[in-house]
């Protein structure tokens, strides 16, 4: 019986650790009872804008190291690093994983969603 016990848990343990390193963060995102979106939570959401920056003269470019030196050096983006907002940024279907995101802890990513929040709401009401 005591051998059950043991097994029972090395299993639950293993669960735990599993679901504590889990990258996609649902399982937390469930457990937490975030909002989704495209079958993220709002943590992962908030994780991913956090490399995201508006440039004005470039657009959204996705921050990596190598896009924060060469902006430091030579003041310019290479052009493969130019994209289009994250699309949680413009689809009127995550205003709640939006909502959500305006209590997050970094700066930038409640100004972001603040930002897409008035954005969907002029379009929807045709400003």
């Amino acid at each position: 019986m005591k051998r059950r016990y043991k097994i029972a848990l090395v299993v639950i343990l293993f669960a735990a650790f599993a679901v504590w390193l889990e990258p996609t963060r649902v399982v937390w995102g469930w457990l937490r009872g975030e909002a989704f979106y495209q079958g993220r939570p709002t943590s992962w959401w908030s994780r991913k804008l956090g490399y995201w920056q508006l440039y004005p003269m470039y657009g959204w470019v996705r921050r990596t190291a190598y896009v924060d030196i060469y902006i430091s050096r030579y003041q310019t983006l290479p052009i493969s690093s130019v994209s289009e907002s994250p699309p949680v940024l413009r689809d009127n279907v995550a205003i709640p994983v939006l909502q959500e995101l305006l209590s997050d802890p970094c700066l930038e990513v409640r100004r972001e969603a603040q930002t897409a929040l008035d954005n969907l709401a002029n379009r929807q009401t045709g400003q």
